[in-house]
């Protein structure tokens, strides 16, 4: 993350949470998710355990290492469709962390998408550069079926 002379975070950091109205448990996916792109950023940190943790510590110790998972296998697909970087806030800056980027709005609101049971959304087909979202949403739609107590379902 840059840093002014002072410590204080500097990084273009996106839309502040607070606006965007997400519930807790969208916020708890974005949380894990964040811990995995830090991983594929930082691969000599490990910070797959951190998701690991974090998920266990939101879903308990039965559910977290499944969210976790499922939340690692979306990404993935993502991944695997995507030519180009993934823009996300670091989970352990706190001013960063109080933001949402462009990329991961539309993540989470690909998320949101396939909760209600939608496919081919704008979201999802930019995330994966107009290349075919099938399995990228796939592997969402389970994630979101496996975290989902908490998301929203809006009409």
């Amino acid at each position: 993350m840059a840093t002014d002379g002072e410590g204080r975070c500097t990084s273009p950091r996106g839309t502040p949470l607070i606006e965007l109205g997400y519930a807790p448990r969208e916020l708890s996916v974005l949380v894990i998710a964040r811990h995995y792109f830090r991983t594929f950023a930082e691969p000599q940190g490990q910070h797959w355990m951190t998701a690991l943790t974090a998920a266990c510590d939101i879903f308990g110790t039965a559910e977290g290492p499944r969210a976790a998972a499922a939340v690692l296998v979306a990404i993935q697909a993502m991944r695997q469709a995507r030519r180009s970087v993934f823009r996300f806030n670091a989970p352990d800056c706190p001013c960063c962390a109080a933001h949402v980027s462009d990329h991961e709005r539309l993540l989470l609101g690909a998320l949101q998408a396939v909760a209600r049971g939608e496919r081919g959304t704008p979201q999802a087909v930019l995330l994966v550069e107009c290349n075919p979202a099938g399995p990228f949403e796939a592997a969402l739609s389970h994630a979101a079926e496996v975290c989902g107590g908490g998301l929203r379902v809006a009409a």
